[in-house]
């Protein structure tokens, strides 16, 4: 009998456009994402360069993003990594770059074959996500 694959996972992802860094950054979560996760998913981007000085950071209106300690993130990322944070208006995800990732995600996952993600077992989806996510390239980001 197969053990039960369908645990629950969030994610974390940032897309970009500049080829001085990966096209995305994504950190996938058993827990939900809140504040708190999502700060340290930005420090960890930062840490490894994905962002640059005079970048744009696009958000949508979601609690964990100006909630918590993220209360003073705009004002955080612009005066320490001269990065501009813009949130969008309500109800717009076609003006959020990381929707076109999810979408493909959600493809690619359905293409994925149900034997492997069953050999992978208990993290089977979290693993084919992050094959999937790795190997997106900047112009299916952008």
């Amino acid at each position: 009998m197969y053990d039960d694959f369908r645990n629950t996972y969030t994610m974390t992802g940032f897309c970009g456009i500049d080829t001085r860094s990966p096209a995305l950054f994504f950190s996938i979560h058993e827990a939900n994402n809140d504040a708190t996760q999502f700060a340290m998913d930005l420090e960890a981007a930062i840490a490894i360069a994905f962002f640059h000085p005079g970048d744009i950071l696009v958000l949508d209106n979601a609690a964990y993003h100006k909630g918590g300690e993220n209360t003073v993130l705009q004002n955080w990322l612009w005066t320490r990594h001269g990065i501009f944070l813009l949130f969008l208006p309500a109800r717009c995800p076609e003006l959020n770059p990381i929707e076109q990732v999810w979408k493909t995600l959600v493809y690619r996952l359905k293409q994925f074959p149900l034997g492997l993600l069953r050999e992978i077992r208990n993290h089977g989806v979290a693993v084919a996500a992050s094959c999937i996510l790795e190997r997106l390239k900047h112009d299916e980001v952008t």
